[in-house]
Order: C-alpha cells, then sequence, then structure tokens
C-alpha cells in the first residue's frame, strides 16, 4: 500500500484497505519499535472506503487537515508529488514521448504560476514594510 500522512494523528505510516462483514475500510498502519525492541503497530481507522475517495486524494500531498495546513506547505507538496510522479513514470519507461513533452509543459507552466506568486508575495512584503 502507499506511504500516507495520517490525517488522524499525523504521523506518516501505511494507507491499508480491510474488510469488515463485506465493506471496505481504510486505516493507516504505524509500525513502530517499543522499549524491548520488539516490532509493534498502531491503527488510525479512517473510514469506508466509498465515503473516503475524495479526502484519499489529499494523502498525496501530505495533507491532513485543510483548516489548519500552511497553504506554502501545501504547494511544496503539490510540486514535489507532481515531480516524483514523474520521475518514477521516467525511470520506469512508462511514459510516451507525447507523454514527456506534455509533462515538460505542464511543469514549466508551473513554474511559471510559482514565479508569478513569489512576485506578487515580494510586491506584498514590500508595500508592507513602507507602511
Amino acid at each position: 500500500m502507499a506511504k500516507v500522512i495520517c490525517p488522524r494523528c499525523g504521523s506518516e505510516g501505511i494507507l491499508e484497505i480491510f474488510n469488515v462483514n463485506g465493506r471496505q475500510y481504510l486505516r493507516v498502519v504505524h509500525y513502530y519499535y517499543d522499549v524491548k525492541k520488539k516490532r509493534r503497530k498502531r491503527l488510525c481507522y479512517i473510514g469506508p472506503v466509498d465515503e473516503y475517495e475524495y479526502v484519499n486524494r489529499l494523502h498525496l500531498l501530505g495533507v491532513t487537515n485543510l483548516k489548519d495546513s500552511d497553504p506554502s506547505k501545501i504547494v511544496e507538496n503539490v510540486v514535489n508529488t507532481f515531480i516524483g510522479i514523474a520521475v518514477r513514470k521516467v525511470l520506469r519507461n512508462q511514459l510516451t514521448d507525447d507523454e514527456s513533452i506534455a509533462f515538460v509543459r505542464k511543469a514549466k507552466a508551473l513554474l511559471s504560476t510559482l514565479d508569478e506568486c513569489r512576485k506578487r508575495v515580494e510586491g506584498l512584503l514590500k508595500d508592507m514594510q513602507k507602511l
């Protein structure tokens, strides 16, 4: 399964699907070692799979709580996820030539957007310093 940041506790873990009475549920498994160096696991229940699809996509971005999240951290996670997925696909030779070209175009557009955001923030900071 995929490594994720747990939306319940904020720790890294492994997202797992499990079945109970014919229904599928999500939980995050956290492995750790106790004081006697014995491997243990702690489970965080997330919820039913069919009701958690939308939020499940946020796990890829390392977002645990949108209300309290730092927007710059979310953007950083989005960019890192975007690059990581693309690099893995390139290394596994999973992209066609057209897909590779499309990725480069998307990356350029993303960098341009990030640069515009940086310029706006710098302008706002300069304006605030003048006050």
